[in-house]
């Protein structure tokens, strides 16, 4: 649909560091809540997160265990659920800073999704304005701060579409 209408865009391919093991739960917590998650639920949550650990082995011996705090567990069947919704928040972001207009909306008459999720990487489409490139990396920068995903720029690349180079810088 974006390129049969041949305006500008630029599609920004993210890879979140370390996705799993860097997620801050407090973050979590409060998008379980926002998604009107129980008390309940959320403190078996924070317990199934606060009981990892991990121990090194040393001569073959396991050390002290070292208590986790932050990140979900890899193959924990509920990790990637979590996961999704917490994610999720960049999505919604992108749509709130478009809806009040910081960024322009991707299709005239459409309301069509900025961003796709999967895993640990993120496709966004944005306008190949400055405006727009500007708002992207504050939205990510706020997003990384706030949830302990951090955008690795040096494996994340972007691609124009109907642009030249000019257009985007």
């Amino acid at each position: 649909l974006l390129h049969q209408l041949g305006d500008p865009r630029v599609l920004l391919k993210l890879d979140l560091t370390r996705a799993f093991d860097s997620l801050a739960w407090p973050f979590l917590l409060e998008t379980l809540r926002q998604y009107g998650f129980g008390n309940r639920f959320m403190e078996w949550i924070s317990i199934l997160l606060s009981s990892a650990s991990t121990r090194v082995l040393m001569n073959g011996e396991p050390g002290p265990p070292i208590w986790h705090r932050k990140g979900l567990r890899q193959g924990d069947p509920v990790s990637p659920q979590l996961f999704v919704l917490a994610v999720d928040t960049l999505a919604r972001l992108i749509k709130r800073v478009v809806d009040m207009g910081i960024m322009a909306q991707l299709h005239p008459t459409r309301s069509i999704p900025a961003v796709s999720l999967y895993a640990n990487d993120a496709v966004l489409f944005c306008h190949c304005s400055p405006s727009d490139i500007i708002a992207v990396r504050e939205v990510l920068a706020l997003f990384g701060r706030t949830s302990g995903l951090m955008v690795n720029y040096a494996k994340s690349s972007a691609s124009l579409l109907h642009c030249d180079t000019d257009e985007a810088t």
